[in-house]
């Protein structure tokens, strides 16, 4: 009976802990209050973790867990006659909360306003700071509610300590061609079902792996390029192998010709390659050159 009503007692402590680390996330969430609002009032605040996320999404939960969530606050306002919602996510890492806006981000049609990178159009407003991803929305898409969402969003930002978000890829490539709010992060089958769908093909057999998508257009120039980075140089091997027929790439620059499409690939390191898709390669030669090829 005693043993009984030990392991009782450390299911109890096991709980409460859980508890307890799911309360440490939820406070390190951003929060405004009525003093950070002009003319407004709060008339929603809750918290989510990830199992409530479920609830929340009604299944559109996956991608969050896939990228690393941790925890969600959502508000709403009514500033003067607009009703304006906040979604403040916590990710894992500044990676992640880049990785969940780069796939989420919607018809920008402003860039760059607050921060790089965040996203404005007349309806929403979103961006991305240290762990912290945030889509900020209203119902009128007017002038005066697009600037509730800006001012909204702008508030959370001032909250989050930490720098904007730089690319840890690409290296030695010119600046002037690397574009963050272009970039997109892939962390797994979702985000590349959502980011790259045409790629679903190259990666059907692995699960471990980062890459940073970076599309260019100028002119006749139209080309993809990725850094793509993975667990083992085991996977990288067979990647090579199994897509372009690559046994040993070396320190070389290999061309592979598709049906539609060519394909250029370099190796950074044991783990990483960096990867370009053209129709036209040709067009792009002043580019390719920009990103090492």
């Amino acid at each position: 009976m005693a043993k009984f009503y030990i392991i009782k007692f450390i299911l109890f402590c096991l709980f409460f802990c859980m508890l307890s680390a799911i309360g440490q996330d939820n406070n390190n969430i951003p929060e405004l209050t009525e003093s950070d609002l002009k003319n407004g009032e709060i008339i929603r605040n809750e918290t989510f973790n990830g199992n409530s996320l479920w609830g929340y999404m009604n299944g559109g939960a996956d991608i969050y867990l896939e990228y690393g969530f941790k925890g969600l606050r959502v508000q709403e306002f009514k500033l003067d006659d607009q009703i304006i919602k906040a979604e403040i996510y916590l990710m894992g890492d500044q990676e992640s909360a880049f990785g969940i806006y780069s796939i989420k981000k919607f018809h920008c049609l402003f860039s760059d306003t607050l921060i790089c990178p965040d996203c404005q159009n007349n309806y929403q407003y979103q961006s991305a700071k240290g762990p912290i991803y945030i889509s900020i929305t209203n119902e009128k898409g007017s002038d005066k509610a697009n600037a509730a969402c800006l001012e909204t969003g702008k508030k959370i930002l001032e909250k989050v300590k930490a720098s904007e978000f730089k690319l840890p890829v690409f290296q030695n490539c010119n600046k002037n061609y690397l574009s963050l709010n272009d970039s997109k992060l892939i962390k797994g089958r979702l985000g590349l079902q959502n980011g790259i769908s045409k790629w679903i093909g190259l990666f059907e057999d692995f699960d471990d792996y980062t890459i940073y998508y970076l599309p260019f257009k100028s002119n006749n120039c139209k080309i993809y390029f990725a850094e793509i980075i993975f667990r083992e140089k085991s996977d990288q091997d067979q990647f090579l192998l199994k897509n372009f027929d690559i046994k040993d790439i070396e320190n070389n620059i290999i061309l592979i010709e598709k049906p539609t499409k060519k394909f250029g690939v370099k190796k950074i390191n044991s783990k990483t390659i960096r990867l370009f898709e053209s129709t036209s390669p040709e067009s792009c030669k002043e580019v390719l050159e920009m990103f090492g090829f």
